[in-house]
């Protein structure tokens, strides 16, 4: 996603495929309180996100 880089992400919220929706969305909260869509194909979204889950199993 242009114009986005990884330190303004607050928050990640993945959503799965559902009756709602027919591929994974991802939302991001920015620090400054906005919220964007992201495109969860884009490479660097999909390293985020697995960076941000391989930290997530590291507490555990």
């Amino acid at each position: 996603t242009p114009g986005i880089h990884p330190k303004m992400i607050s928050s990640l919220q993945v959503f799965a495929v559902g009756p709602q929706c027919s591929k994974v969305e991802v939302v991001a909260t920015l620090k400054n309180k906005k919220e964007v869509c992201l495109d969860p194909e884009a490479p660097l979204i999909k390293k985020f996100i697995q960076k941000t889950l391989d930290s997530g199993n590291k507490k555990n």
